[in-house]
């Protein structure tokens, strides 16, 4: 089971300073936005999540009982830099447990814990409007294994091949209301490659400024892995969440629910990250 949220690259990538001082928060709780950090400053987030899930969608996308709870906890830190105006740089890293009945009802590991996956990447604003309402950015990156190695009685938390990823962002906003939307794609390198051709996630996310230091937020996200072998999976979710923002951080905190999927799980989660810039 993994949560909705790959805390890690969302750690490193949601990085979203507002472009004015009359506007709402661009940033979003588990939407990438198009904001880059500052040319030499350095943007700080650590974050946590939880998720869980006792019922998965079969491959017809018949909701099932999975026969046991299965709960994932992630600890994330991202650090990105802002190189020049426009773009940045950043690394996120992780620590994440799994649990799962399930598998221990079946005699297989039913647990693991460990690093998980590193991502490398970076974001370029190539757009921004000349009211500020609108801006437009690229992102890429290397995802770098840390599963290798993993026990054979545990549950791996980690991958153990490469991948590439590569996306597309818009955000802006208007009067208090602030949105952004994003596609992005994820291709396994190595054996992996081999089992999936290709994973791909869109997300769309609004917020509405209710105080300059109160933001609720929604979200709807959709994953999909294409299989190259068995049956392609995917996920309908929302995010139903919260900005704080303050002087030179800001908090976020959301509960994401899975509604609709095929061959996975249907997962709760709930994350809280605290996000500054220095």
């Amino acid at each position: 089971m993994r949560s909705v949220f790959h805390l890690p690259a969302i750690l490193m990538l949601a990085a979203g300073a507002a472009w004015s001082a009359d506007q709402p928060e661009l940033a979003k709780v588990a939407t990438e936005d198009a904001g880059t950090v500052d040319p030499g400053a350095f943007e700080l987030a650590v974050g946590i999540d939880h998720a869980w899930a006792s019922k998965g969608w079969d491959a017809e996308g018949t909701s099932t009982d999975r026969g046991g709870r299965a709960r994932q906890t992630d600890l994330g830190v991202g650090l990105k830099y802002g190189v020049v105006e426009s773009l940045d740089i950043g690394v996120g890293v992780g620590w994440s447990r799994i649990t799962d009945q399930a598998a221990a009802e079946a005699g297989e590991p039913d647990s693991g814990s460990g690093l998980a996956d590193v991502d490398l990447g970076l974001k370029w604003r190539f757009f921004q409007g000349e009211d500020d309402r609108l801006a437009s950015a690229l992102t890429a990156g290397v995802i770098a294994p840390m599963g290798r190695g993993t026990a054979e009685d545990a549950i791996p938390v980690a991958g153990e091949d490469w991948a590439l990823r590569g996306g597309l962002v818009a955000t802006g906003w208007i009067n208090r209301l602030a949105w952004s939307t994003a596609v992005e794609i994820v291709r396994p390198l190595g054996e992996a490659a081999e089992e999936t051709r290709y994973e791909f996630a869109w997300d769309a996310a609004v917020g509405w400024q209710v105080t300059p230091w109160l933001q609720p937020e929604l979200e709807l996200h959709h994953a999909r892995a294409d299989a190259i072998e068995g049956d392609d999976a995917y996920v309908w979710s929302f995010t139903a969440g919260v900005l704080i923002p303050l002087e030179s951080s800001r908090i976020a905190g959301g509960w994401t629910r899975d509604i609709a999927g095929t061959a996975s799980d249907q997962s709760d989660a709930i994350s809280v990250s605290v996000t500054t810039t220095f």
